[in-house]
């Protein structure tokens, strides 16, 4: 069994999630992640409900997701309004 986990591992790979990176969200990453791999967030807001369609195989074989040391990176669900309009006064 040790083998298979170690070859397992030696497949995991590495999803990059942000602007300037070929995924935009989290959850595209998420679709991609199996069992082993890492999906590292880079800086930036997230405004998205991340519903992972799996886990991992065992402890040792999680899906990690981290974020780039030293960036602050923010998951929000709720969505940017935009268009807002002043009536009159306060409204």
């Amino acid at each position: 069994m040790a083998g298979n986990s170690d070859a397992s591992l030696a497949t995991a790979k590495e999803f990059h999630v942000g602007a300037g990176h070929p995924l935009k969200t989290i959850s595209a990453a998420a679709e991609l992640a199996q069992p082993g791999d890492t999906i590292i967030v880079h800086e930036g807001i997230y405004r998205e409900e991340v519903n992972p369609p799996r886990g991992g195989a065992s402890d040792a074989q999680r899906i990690v997701y981290t974020v780039v040391p030293g960036a602050k990176a923010v998951i929000k669900g709720s969505e940017a309004f935009k268009g807002w309009a002043h009536v009159q006064n306060d409204t």
